[in-house]
């Protein structure tokens, strides 16, 4: 608990393997290529899909794989970047991942709008004659509760489009916390001294000395109040974008 340890110092059997899910980081840009593509493409399932429960079912197919993928690629791109917040490049996968969500969500924008557009017992109906679509029932159940919420498509649309630029908040006070701020190391138990992190900050707290708890809260906060402008700022963003979605 004294130092921190950079990630190579560190056990193999204490990491996670991210290899797992992609190979490496050109095997995650060549599937980013493709589900960019695919994102491209999805829109042809617009002012198509409410014709018949079949084509009603593949499309919730074509965006559940769609998702999948995405989501594959967002957990990939973020993991890596956790592992070392000042690292360019993996700054510029999250980046990528971020814009590919925004861009899928702008395409999809269309879907919710139209299936609610329906006709009173249109729906239940398509379900009737296409037994695969109970597939979905609970997601559909939830679109058709929030329909007094949904805009029509071209609001849909401009609402998702504007997700990149409203996350900026949270992406600012993100790379502050877990790469550039920097906390007083306290003394600890056995009166040496020890770094403190975000990590190892509830590890103090639990301490049975309290004099440590003590010492872990005061280096936090301190050093929190020394930037308290640039927090305000950006927590201020962050509630100006739930102000407009809002």
């Amino acid at each position: 608990m004294k130092e921190i340890k950079k990630r190579d110092e560190i056990d193999a059997k204490y990491k996670w393997k991210l290899e797992h899910m992609f190979e490496n980081a050109e095997a995650w840009q060549i599937s980013a290529d493709e589900v960019e593509k695919k994102i491209s493409e999805i829109s042809k399932f617009s002012r198509k899909f409410t014709k018949s429960g079949q084509s009603l079912y593949e499309c919730l197919e074509a965006l559940n794989k769609l998702g999948g993928e995405l989501t594959k690629l967002y957990v990939y791109a973020y993991m890596k970047r956790d592992e070392d917040s000042t690292n360019p490049k993996s700054q510029e996968m999250a980046g990528k991942a971020d814009a590919l969500l925004s861009k899928y969500s702008e395409k999809t924008a269309f879907f919710e709008p139209e299936l609610l557009r329906l006709k009173p017992g249109r729906l239940e109906s398509m379900k009737k004659r296409t037994i695969k679509l109970r597939e979905y029932d609970f997601m559909l159940d939830e679109i058709m509760r929030k329909k007094a919420h949904i805009l029509n498509p071209s609001e849909e649309k401009i609402l998702a489009m504007s997700g990149e630029a409203m996350s900026v908040g949270q992406d600012v006070f993100t790379m502050f916390n877990n790469a550039d701020i920097k906390f007083q190391p306290i003394i600890n138990e056995t009166g040496g001294k020890s770094d403190l992190t975000i990590g190892r900050y509830i590890k103090f707290l639990e301490s049975k000395d309290r004099k440590v708890r003590r010492r872990a809260f005061k280096s936090l906060y301190e050093t929190y109040s020394q930037h308290k402008n640039t927090l305000a700022a950006t927590y201020a963003g962050n509630v100006k974008a739930d102000v407009f979605y809002s």
